[in-house]
């Protein structure tokens, strides 16, 4: 990634990303800058148990802003249990005025289109080139359109920050 506007917003934020294993999260702080990452699972998977760890993650963090996804794109593939736990996380938000946006998969690919990557995985491999700290989590290319690799929430979660700083400047 070549020097842009993205690069000027320090605004330290939070996304979060829910999956079918429980949820990726990213805490930035510029569109380069990871603080802390990573994948939360949750077994049983449980909507309320997700609650509870991504409040944990809020108050431990305390970000400027939370990004999420907006599931209500053509792009998103997302469960009815997963739309309704953005729904609830949104609520907490509101409930709670703290800031946050939503950013759907066709703004993450316009972002994305600047470095021709198209896939969810030649997302993460832009990501990889650019954030050398998160390169010893990157995964093969899986067989599979749709597949889920376990880091891949990791990766959608720092996409969604990177979009909201290009899309914010």
């Amino acid at each position: 990634m070549t020097h842009n506007p993205m690069e000027e917003n320090h605004e330290r934020i939070l996304s979060i990303y829910p999956n079918s294993y429980g949820f990726g999260f990213a805490l930035m702080q510029g569109a380069l800058t990871v603080i802390d990452k990573g994948v939360v699972r949750i077994t049983p998977m449980s909507n309320t148990e997700s609650i509870i760890e991504i409040k944990k993650l809020i108050k431990k963090y305390d970000p400027e802003r939370v990004i999420l996804e907006d599931f209500k794109g053509n792009s998103s593939f997302k469960c009815a249990r997963v739309k309704q736990l953005i729904r609830s996380i949104s609520a907490y938000l509101k409930m709670n005025e703290i800031n946050y946006s939503l950013y759907s998969r066709e703004q993450i690919r316009i972002v994305f289109d600047i470095w021709n990557a198209k896939t969810r995985y030649e997302i993460a491999e832009v990501i990889v080139r650019n954030i050398p700290k998160l390169r010893m989590l990157f995964f093969e290319k899986p067989k599979y359109p749709r597949t889920e690799t376990y880091h891949f929430g990791l990766f959608d979660a720092v996409s969604l920050c990177i979009c909201h700083y290009y899309l914010s400047t």
